[in-house]
């Protein structure tokens, strides 16, 4: 068989897409890498994605930096068998070589990772506020309907899985409203009982207390770059969401205005759907 001649982007391209193949109602896990090999693999200049252990490790080892944590990511990826010589790829692949052979790239799977994770149109973030310690998850959605989700665990553990939109609507209303938990929402929204204020005044207002599920949701859209932040609210039967008063952007919980709106049924079906686009 000739050896097939292709870039480095066409290959990325086709291991991006490879990994949509055959996807099933279930999302399937595809790969588990830590903070430190993701900053290898997607460059020291990375900065949109959560890195809970090596920013932890920074805080306490100010000497520590995110080039040690880049030469960290790398030797594992190598000891790991998850990084080779070019040459070995290529022969493995039935491809031509791509430049230097000894230069040392990922497999196919984690470029197909590493390249939906640059590219997806829409990333959707939720990160739970409170309780502590709950999961953080990440949905890189693309134009043909599959979706990367990157899960992050507290110690910098990165699972990724593939699923299609509907197994990542389901992930959302998972993380949003809880099976044993969301029979108890209340079908209609309950009287607003703020507009605008500031997250002091509406946790007063609201009577909002440890028990609640707060998460914060970043929605990034690459091709209209835009971004904007809210949060959802889950205060006993009833759901709330949070946005940034001022128009566009992302809003602080802390420092900004906010616009509250009670959910029913209806309206949560509907940012559920919104979320993914």
């Amino acid at each position: 068989m000739d050896d097939v001649t292709i870039t480095k982007d066409e290959r990325a391209m086709l291991a991006a897409a490879a990994l949509a193949s055959d996807l099933s109602e279930t999302p399937r896990l595809l790969v588990t890498i830590t903070d430190e090999e993701l900053l290898a693999l997607a460059g020291p200049e990375e900065d949109e994605a959560a890195l809970p252990w090596t920013d932890a490790l920074r805080t306490r080892l100010p000497e520590y930096t995110v080039e040690d944590a880049v030469q960290t990511g790398s030797r594992i990826l190598l000891a790991r068998g998850m990084v080779a010589p070019e040459a070995v790829l290529a022969r493995l692949e039935e491809r031509s070589v791509i430049g230097d052979p000894e230069t040392v790239r990922p497999s196919l799977l984690l470029t197909g990772v590493v390249a939906r994770r640059a590219l997806s149109p829409r990333r959707v973030s939720l990160r739970p506020e409170q309780p502590e310690g709950a999961r953080f998850v990440v949905l890189h959605v693309d134009a043909d309907g599959s979706v990367l989700q990157e899960q992050v665990s507290e110690n910098g553990l990165h699972h990724f899985l593939m699923q299609d939109t509907a197994s990542a609507r389901r992930t959302i209303s998972g993380l949003l409203d809880p099976p044993d938990e969301a029979a108890g929402l209340s079908a209609d929204p309950a009287e607003a009982r703020v507009v605008t204020g500031r997250w002091g005044e509406v946790r007063e207002r609201l009577d909002v207390d440890d028990s609640a599920l707060l998460v914060r949701i970043d929605v990034h859209d690459r091709p209209l770059r835009a971004q904007e932040t809210l949060w959802w609210l889950r205060q006993g039967s009833s759901v709330h969401a949070l946005r940034g008063a001022s128009e566009g952007g992302r809003a602080s919980l802390e420092h900004d205005d906010l616009e509250v709106a009670s959910l029913g049924a209806g309206e949560r079906e509907d940012l559920l759907a919104e979320l993914l686009g």
